[in-house]
């Protein structure tokens, strides 16, 4: 639907689904908590973490969207801030994470270090700028974001603003990894881009 009024340059930054939860929950993947029936677990109302679980055809994200709906209201947010706050006051007996995207949830857990971010095995989501259909900014915002990873601007950002500013000790072996994903897609974004200028 929405490719039908705005397009997008080349994704900038690699994200995955992922949990915001407690730290005594030993989870190693998303997928983990559809296996617990003790821990509940919601959305951001009307955000695209919602539309993904309620549209997928993945078994087990289709079972965690019948938990939620079963759960209604009680599984949703009317706001980020909201759902970090119900991780922050669950407990052992009343366990809640909350769904939605690892970029944010990576920042969050670098604030509060009783937190930790759990990622989806599969579930990969590549952030891109959005331009409306057209425009004449597309390609010139697209080679740009090929320009600040190949200079390294954009590592520098991400690690300025998710991890040097951090107060908890973040894993550099899991941004390394990212970094690493990041130039892959980029590496193959440039190649594409360099066969379609000739």
């Amino acid at each position: 639907m929405r490719n039908r009024v705005v397009d997008f340059t080349m994704p900038f930054m690699v994200d995955h689904l992922a949990a915001l939860t407690k730290k005594r929950f030993n989870f190693q993947y998303l997928d983990d908590l559809a296996k617990h029936s003790t821990v509940k677990y919601g959305v951001l109302a009307g955000g695209s973490t919602e539309a993904f679980f309620q549209s997928s055809r993945v078994a087990v994200y289709a079972k965690m969207w019948t938990e939620m709906s079963r759960d209604g209201n009680a599984s949703r947010v009317r706001t980020t801030q909201e759902g970090i706050e119900r991780v922050m006051a669950s407990t052992d007996e009343s366990p809640w994470a909350f769904l939605s995207d690892s970029s944010s949830f990576s920042y969050v857990a670098g604030q509060q270090c009783e937190l930790q971010v759990i990622k989806a095995r599969f579930a990969t989501r590549y952030l891109s700028l959005a331009v409306q259909l057209g425009s004449q900014y597309l390609d010139r915002l697209t080679l740009a974001v090929l320009e600040m990873l190949e200079n390294g601007q954009l590592y520098q950002l991400r690690s300025k603003w998710w991890y040097e500013r951090s107060r908890c000790a973040l894993s550099a072996d899991a941004f390394s990894v990212h970094c690493a994903k990041l130039r892959a897609l980029y590496l193959s974004a440039l190649m594409l881009v360099i066969r379609l200028l000739q």
